[in-house]
């Protein structure tokens, strides 16, 4: 169970969360990342690229250049590679994107495999002279049990689009698999991977301190350790939480939102606290 603990009104923050048996790490070399180019208004990356092992990977693709111009979840379905069962070595999400030029506001994207998250993010806004593009990756190693078996899929990246907003977002994306060898063997992963919620859609939106996000499971006896991967999302009024002053200095300071500026997440199992997890200020 997860809450917020704050006084807000008319606050919103997104939750998504789902568990991890174990969590392991692979051993490969890092790609260097391209240099931005000097006075573009391209997206620039300024995280290290996720490590690739450097063989000939198996690629299944999720969608391709698929349109989000509207408020409906984009479906589709995964089937793990032909000829290429695990355990994997390295497994890793890679999506491009790009937003057509024209007016558009920056959105939120989450794509799901089977319920569990494989990334979340925020899109860049174009201008009517340019059309951004981005490419991003997550290493999903550790979900590698939840990919042994087809599953269904929904990416929601919502858009409007009409007279006004005119961009319209573009994306391809695919999961890369790459077999064990001498220099990059397989790690041990989760025995299962458990998506909270457990539903199309994914996010949950918490308004107050007294809402939470919950899931009851049934877990074998012998679990030796368990992971839970928590990401929070501020949004809507609370979207810039990091400066919100006291409530009773909100008038005085033009404040954006109030309540002060601090937000956590508070998890429990059974009721009994189990640790907290920060709410990282999301730069839009």
């Amino acid at each position: 169970m997860v809450r917020i603990p704050r006084n807000p009104s008319r606050k919103l923050i997104w939750l998504l969360m789902f568990i991890l048996a174990c969590a392991s790490f692979a051993h490969a070399q890092v790609a260097p990342a391209a240099a931005p180019v000097i006075g573009s208004g391209n997206t620039a990356t300024a995280d290290p690229p996720v490590p690739h092992p450097h063989t000939k990977p198996c690629v299944v693709a999720l969608f391709k250049n698929e349109e989000f111009a509207d408020y409906s979840a984009k479906t589709f379905s995964y089937t793990p590679p032909d000829n290429c069962a695990g355990p994997w070595a390295k497994v890793i999400f890679v999506g491009d994107f790009n937003v057509t030029e024209g007016i558009q506001f920056d959105r939120t994207a989450a794509i799901y495999v089977g319920h569990v998250n494989v990334y979340y993010g925020t899109t860049p806004e174009p201008d009517p002279s340019l059309g951004p593009t981005w490419h991003v990756e997550r290493d999903i190693t550790d979900y590698s049990a939840l990919l042994t078996q087809p599953q269904s899929g929904e990416a929601d990246i919502y858009n409007i689009v009409n007279s006004t907003y005119t961009g319209i977002i573009f994306g391809t994306a695919r999961i890369e698999f790459y077999s064990p060898d001498t220099l990059n063997p397989a790690p041990r992963t989760a025995d299962d991977v458990l998506p909270i919620p457990d539903a199309a859609g994914g996010a949950v939106g918490l308004s107050s301190p007294t809402q939470s996000l919950s899931e009851t499971f049934t877990l074998p006896t012998n679990v030796e350790r368990a992971y839970l991967d928590v990401i929070a999302q501020s949004q809507q009024t609370d979207e810039q939480w990091f400066l919100c002053p006291p409530t009773d200095l909100q008038t005085e300071l033009l404040g954006f939102c109030g309540n002060t500026a601090f937000r956590e997440t508070e998890i429990t199992i059974d009721g009994t606290p189990a640790g907290v997890a920060p709410v990282y200020p999301w730069i839009y």
